[in-house]
């Protein structure tokens, strides 16, 4: 691997200042010494405070405003590493970042003897540990991202949900977002969705005495017709019928799926 160092600078923004959106023609990192504020890389917006950094990658698009005056430190560079960074804000938790740039910091400030050389060398070193880092706010966010938006469904399922939306928030474009969600829970979104639904509207059913009307409203269908349709399609039987049925047996009635057939949505 070898890396060229560009730049390096330090500076303090005052609070409210905007920059605007502009692009370079090599790797940046900025380096949120103390302060707050946002930045928008990608047509992503992230919140940014003291200890984060942010990544771009050549020609990546961003823009900065400062919620209050805010110390950076931005570095850029190229590097031909088999690694793939990708853009974003992170947080420095083990503060592996900022003592490499300060070392940096350093180097440019008493440009001792091989200066440059030494710089390229923490700069490969920083490469590496970036790539470290980010692997890990991948993995993380892998592991999470997929049960904060199966907990937002779970409590919001009666509601109108933009799916769309929601996986904006994970980053994803709604195919990839589709595919990982059915690889974690086993369903698609609207399949998930549509379960929890007709689960709830079951309960109902055969534990309260509110009409068919009220259980399709308050379950997030479009009328009671639809409701209909769609539970006697997945349960074989319909509302009707279940409560009938469960109000003439001795034994209870499961309120839980699996429905009769897989759901397609």
């Amino acid at each position: 691997m070898s890396a060229k160092f560009e730049y390096l600078y330090y500076e303090t923004r005052k609070s409210q200042h905007y920059q605007v959106l502009h692009k370079h023609h090599c790797f940046e990192l900025v380096y949120y010494v103390r302060g707050s504020g946002y930045t928008k890389i990608n047509n992503r917006s992230y919140a940014y405070r003291e200890g984060m950094f942010s990544f771009m990658n050549p020609f990546c698009s961003h823009d900065r405003q400062t919620s209050e005056e805010t110390e950076i430190i931005a570095i850029a560079f190229f590097h031909d590493a088999p690694v793939e960074l990708e853009d974003g804000v992170f947080y420095d938790s083990d503060k592996e970042v900022i003592g490499r740039l300060n070392r940096m910091k350093e180097e440019m400030l008493f440009g001792k003897t091989h200066y440059r050389l030494r710089l390229e060398l923490l700069v490969e070193d920083l490469v590496i540990e970036l790539d470290r880092m980010i692997n890990i706010h991948r993995k993380d966010f892998e592991e999470e991202w997929h049960v904060y938006v199966k907990n937002y469904m779970d409590l919001h399922y009666n509601e109108k949900i933009n799916l769309l939306n929601l996986a904006k928030l994970t980053g994803y474009s709604y195919d990839r977002f589709r595919h990982k969600f059915k690889e974690s829970t086993g369903f698609s979104p609207n399949q998930y969705l549509l379960m929890k639904r007709l689960e709830s509207a079951k309960e109902k059913l055969l534990f309260t005495t509110k009409s068919i009307t009220e259980i399709s409203q308050e379950g997030g269908f479009s009328s009671s017709s639809q409701f209909c349709h769609l539970f006697r399609k997945y349960t074989g039987e319909t509302p009707t019928g279940m409560r009938r049925k469960s109000l003439l047996s001795a034994q209870p009635v499961s309120v839980f799926l699996p429905l009769r057939r897989r759901i397609r949505h």
